[in-house]
Parts: C-alpha cells; sequence; structure tokens
C-alpha cells in the first residue's frame, strides 16, 4: 500500500512518523510525491475540520479576538505571500506549504472582554490559551523580522558589556532563517520552523519533551477542539480554571465528527 493509502486507511500518525524519520530522504523524487499527497489529504481534512470547529463556535457564542482572522481560506493574492517567504527565507516544508495554499489564516484566539471580563460566563478562560493559531505570512514575515532585529539588539548589548568589563565577546553562531507561524510553546518560544527546509514536514518547537512536527500539532488542536485546556491533564494546572459548567460535554460537542489527521 502507498503511504497515501495506509493515510486513508487510518495509520494517519504512523505515515507522518515514517515521512519524517532521518532515514526518509528528503530529495528522493518518490517520498516527496509520497509526501506531497499525504499532506494534501492531511489538509483536506484539516480544513474541513477548521470550517465545522469555527461554524461550532459562532453559534455556541465564542467571542474571537480577530474575527476576520479566525478562519480564511486561502486566495491568490494570499497564496502569493507563499512566493514571499520562499524567496527571503528559502523553502517551506511540503505540508507548511500546502497549508498555506489552501488555509491563509487560523486565529482562535478569544477577545479579552469574554475571557478574562465576564464572571460566569461560560466561555470565560477558554481562550486564555489557544492552541489553534497559525498566522497569514504577512504577519509571519512581520514577526520574523521583528525577532531578528530582537537577537541583534540583544547582541550588541550583551557584547557592549562584555567589552566594557573586560571579558571576551564570541561573535553570534549563524541563525538559520526562523519564520514563526503564531503560538508559542509552554517554555514561551515562539512555534516556528526554521529556512529553508525542503522536508515533508517541520519542527515547531522542542518545550523539553523533543521536537514537535507541524502534523503533530494540528493532530493535537483538533483532538481538543483547538483548546488545550479541554483536556483533563490540563485542567487546574497553570491555566486558569475554565468556568464552563462541563468541559466534557463542550469538548465533545466540539470534536464531534472530527476527521483523524
Amino acid at each position: 500500500m502507498s503511504a497515501l493509502d495506509r493515510y486513508v486507511a487510518g495509520e494517519c500518525e504512523a505515515v507522518w512518523s515514517e515521512l519524517v524519520a532521518p532515514r526518509a530522504s528528503s530529495e528522493d523524487e518518490d517520498t516527496r510525491a509520497e509526501a506531497q499527497a499525504v499532506a494534501n489529504e492531511t489538509v483536506d481534512r484539516a480544513r474541513r475540520n477548521l470550517q465545522l470547529l469555527h461554524e461550532r463556535l459562532l453559534r455556541l457564542g465564542y467571542d474571537f479576538a480577530r474575527p476576520n482572522l479566525a478562519f480564511v481560506e486561502a486566495n491568490d493574492r494570499t497564496r502569493r505571500h507563499i512566493d514571499e517567504v520562499e524567496r527571503r527565507l528559502g523553502g517551506l516544508p511540503i505540508l507548511i506549504r500546502t497549508w498555506y495554499e489552501r488555509i491563509a489564516s487560523v486565529d482562535f484566539s478569544q477577545s479579552r472582554r469574554q475571557c478574562c471580563e465576564m464572571p460566569g460566563h461560560p466561555f470565560g478562560n477558554l481562550g486564555w490559551y489557544p492552541h489553534m493559531m497559525y498566522l497569514p505570512l504577512d504577519e509571519c514575515l512581520e514577526r520574523s523580522s521583528q525577532l531578528k532585529h530582537q537577537y541583534e539588539e540583544w547582541y550588541r548589548t550583551t557584547h557592549d558589556f562584555m567589552q566594557r568589563e573586560g571579558l571576551e565577546a564570541t561573535p553570534p553562531s549563524e541563525r538559520k532563517p526562523f519564520l514563526p507561524i503564531g503560538g508559542y510553546a509552554s517554555n514561551c518560544e515562539p512555534k516556528g520552523v526554521e529556512l529553508p527546509n525542503p522536508a515533508p514536514d517541520g519542527v515547531l518547537f522542542d518545550d523539553g519533551g523533543g521536537p514537535v512536527y507541524f502534523n503533530q500539532d494540528i493532530r493535537e488542536g483538533f483532538r481538543f477542539g483547538g483548546f488545550p485546556q479541554l483536556a483533563p491533564r490540563m485542567r487546574n494546572k497553570w491555566v486558569p480554571e475554565l468556568r464552563h459548567p462541563d468541559p466534557g460535554e463542550l469538548l465533545s460537542a466540539l470534536t464531534e465528527g472530527m476527521l483523524p489527521l
């Protein structure tokens, strides 16, 4: 069976694990063709899941912080941003490129008013730590430039301090271009990919538990309806306590009929 046939048959996680394994050559034409086919199916499923989630959240009364970016499908204008990213920073991994060819923006962050300023609202604190956040590429590019400037400013300040103290200042190591795509890992580092990266998929972050690829991140997001604090393991931990009377019921309502990724 091909990788796509196995994926459709239900071996979603196993197929992606094999595609990103070190022994898989991203330069092999057959591997890239298989990865592209699986990426197409993955993103088609993700788009269908996002449509369901977005509609359900609107129907339930969830107040998006940026409704115009909550769920936007790609068009010719937004697809041109892919070329701009690859021109400035380098090639995107196959899955992430395929995502932005179909989906321009996802931002499930919650309005501050509903999240924090409405005592007793059943959705209070739900969007405190939104998982589904994959921002428009033009915004990602702007954030990439900001991070680069912050690093250069940090290095300049550190270098000047060490010189004043008579300490040896080593030159900064060469940094690969970095594209933040939205959201933060638990260690407060921005999620994103180093480029160029022609692999089937790219690592978004590693917060101490091992590298997490884009396919794993979106799968985790859909597993909990876009909000990790609905997961039993997250309740009553470092995120504020949910005000919903039955988080389990809300989770079931949001995830019913989700396609596996």
